[in-house]
């Protein structure tokens, strides 16, 4: 949280949006405190926080606090003067989007290596064509969250690159793993 010490001007700010709602919630004080807030998630030292404590990366600072920017009169709304400063809120709701922001960066930053073809590697694993077929209908039968586990495993990943891919920790993804092949084997054997 910015100080007086660190940066004078936008913790000034903060303190006089906080006392701007406590004193009125008349539209021009709102104003005020939306100019107010918008200093302070301008200022250096917020974007040092955002980069730093909250490791949003330099490159993605600007979305991330356009972001933060357009969701104003919602954070504006949701603050009450006598739960704490304004300042203090506006830097947990960033907090609590660069959660959000990190989460979804986990999960549609995923890249499927898809191969041009599905021939076995050697000899050993080649299968007649009526088992291929049992086994993609087998695999029709089964939950999409379990397709995409038995397409990773079958694509050579471990159990914890599937667990980075899924955004779980590897002993779930082995586990999640498990329970996939388990239920394609019910599937094939006619369950």
């Amino acid at each position: 949280m910015a100080t007086h010490a660190e940066n004078p001007s936008a913790w000034l700010a903060a303190e006089a949006a906080t006392l701007a709602y406590q004193r009125t919630t008349s539209r021009a004080n709102r104003d005020e405190s939306w100019k107010l807030v918008s200093d302070l998630i301008d200022s250096p030292t917020f974007r040092r926080h955002v980069g730093s404590r909250l490791r949003i990366p330099l490159d993605e600072q600007d979305d991330f606090l356009a972001g933060l920017r357009e969701r104003l009169p919602e954070i504006l709304e949701k603050w009450r003067p006598g739960r704490g400063r304004l300042s203090t809120f506006v830097y947990a709701v960033a907090a609590k989007r660069a959660i959000d922001w990190h989460r979804r960066r986990i999960r549609t930053s995923v890249e499927v290596p898809w191969p041009d073809h599905w021939e076995p590697r050697d000899e050993a694993v080649a299968i007649s064509v009526e088992e291929r077929l049992d086994l993609l209908a087998a695999l029709q039968r089964v939950s999409a969250a379990d397709q995409e586990v038995l397409v990773y495993k079958a694509l050579g990943l471990t159990a914890e690159e599937v667990g980075t891919r899924l955004g779980i920790a590897p002993e779930a993804a082995k586990k999640r793993i498990q329970r996939a092949v388990k239920r394609l084997r019910v599937e094939l054997q006619g369950g």
